[in-house]
């Protein structure tokens, strides 16, 4: 006689188990016929789950593979086991290439640094974030901003690896530094005008003092001649470091504008020479300072930029080296650069 058993996944037969028994045997030993098919029945169930999970499986790869996001699963040692098209294209590698390549080698080495840790506390069954960004390393070299969601790769029980979907992140990560930076020079910005307003506050309330109190002094009908010739002196410098400061503020709000514009022309080395002597020699000389240009040998006679830039920015660089030294000298070097 024979009994046969069998079994079927998702309504298609898949194969079955038969039973050739003598009908003697049936007679004689019931009861042991009926466990041999019992311990049949629990075989051909195993087998059913097994298909079943193999046919999952399979239709799980075949999603993966046509994801249209990367997708990789690595092993305890960060090998990879498995990837879909999208993860080598992510990286810029060829799938032949990609097999068998560590996920350690497509992280920036300072990134690996902190994200070992948390993959070892995964492993270890501590509660870690799945979701995290860092920069990934193309085959090219070039760098690229990753985001991912990962998870612990569990089959038939055990844990495997580390299964995680990959994203591209890079525009909006260079969106985020680039708005970081203006910001910090928004921020930076006003820092320094707040600076420049309370310098500004200071350097007009000199010489605006010494204009209104020596303008008073003028008043005295007793007042020498000697005296109201030197107050009418310092009257005359402070209105000159007035005009000098309002220049200062004109030429920033210039700068901030855009409005500044480099005029370059040719001019003898000579007119810088006479002017600075002019403008610093006789101060220098009051306040006992020693005063010198000096001129390498390799530096033309004749020069090309904007004249009168070029003179400003020695004299602001003079005229604060005078205001802060108290004894000894003031050298102005003009000397070719490295490129020259």
């Amino acid at each position: 006689e024979v009994e046969t058993m069998g079994f079927a996944v998702n309504g298609k037969p898949r194969g079955g188990v038969s039973l050739l028994l003598r009908k003697e045997s049936v007679l004689d030993n019931r009861s042991l016929v009926e466990s041999i098919i019992k311990q049949a029945a629990t075989t051909i169930d195993r087998l059913q789950v097994l298909f079943e999970l193999k046919e999952s499986e399979k239709k799980y790869r075949e999603l993966i593979e046509k994801a249209d996001v990367a997708v990789a699963i690595d092993d305890p040692e960060g090998d990879i086991v498995f990837f879909n098209p999208e993860f080598a294209k992510l990286f810029g590698y060829p799938q032949s290439e990609m097999r068998g390549k560590s996920i350690n080698d497509l992280i920036h080495p300072e990134d690996l640094e902190w994200i070992k840790p948390i993959h070892n506390k995964r492993y270890a069954g501590d509660k870690v974030s799945d979701n995290y960004e860092f920069r990934g390393i193309k085959k090219n070299g070039k760098l690229i901003w990753i985001s991912l969601k990962t998870g612990l790769y569990v089959k038939h029980g055990s844990i495997r690896g580390t299964r995680t979907y990959f994203w591209d992140i890079t525009e909006r990560k260079l969106n985020e530094i680039t708005l970081e930076n203006a910001k910090e020079k928004a921020e930076e910005s006003d820092r320094l005008k707040s600076s420049f307003l309370r310098n500004l506050s200071h350097e007009i309330r000199t010489p605006l003092n010494g204009v209104l109190g020596f303008s008073s002094l003028l008043d005295d009908p007793g007042l020498d001649r000697i005296s109201r010739s030197e107050y009418l002196k310092i009257i005359n410098e402070s209105g000159e470091q007035l005009s000098k400061i309002m220049d200062d503020v004109m030429d920033i709000s210039k700068l901030e504008s855009g409005q500044v514009k480099v005029e370059a022309a040719s001019f003898e080395l000579n007119q810088i020479v006479r002017t600075l002597k002019t403008k610093f020699e006789s101060k220098c000389s009051a306040r006992q300072l020693d005063f010198r240009i000096i001129i390498h040998p390799h530096v033309p006679e004749k020069l090309k930029t904007d004249y009168y830039k070029a003179v400003q920015i020695i004299e602001i660089l003079v005229s604060n080296a005078i205001k802060f030294t108290s004894a000894g000298h003031i050298y102005v070097n003009i000397s070719p650069n490295d490129n020259d």
